[in-house]
């Protein structure tokens, strides 16, 4: 079986290192549509580098070739190929004013 790697985790261990709650996935069944994690932003200094937590937004990404298709609790989720997940991250919503949104839930300043 062949492996690919995401960072430094096997794309098999995706599925055991990102979930998504109950009540992003009854978002995600509303709307019927993908999801996809953007690739997160990287600050670098002379002497420090941080990694902002990436985006999650429906659909799919432009740009297809730097991504990975998972499907995580049967829904179809774009994994960016160069995300670092190094440790369990969950996918969750959020609802202020009628607009619901899905974010990254356990994401550290790296």
């Amino acid at each position: 079986m062949a492996a690919f790697l995401i960072g430094d985790v096997f794309i098999k261990e995706v599925m055991e290192m990102l979930s998504l709650s109950g009540d992003a996935l009854a978002l995600i069944e509303k709307k019927q549509m993908p999801v996809t994690i953007g690739i997160p932003p990287s600050i670098n200094g002379c002497c420090i580098e941080v990694t902002e937590c990436p985006s999650v937004v429906f659909g799919v990404p432009q740009q297809m070739s730097e991504y990975t298709m998972q499907s995580i609790q049967g829904v179809v989720v774009y994994v960016p190929k160069c995300l670092n997940l190094n440790r369990p991250l969950a996918i969750r919503s959020k609802k202020i004013m009628g607009i619901e949104w899905l974010y990254m839930d356990g994401w550290k300043l790296v």
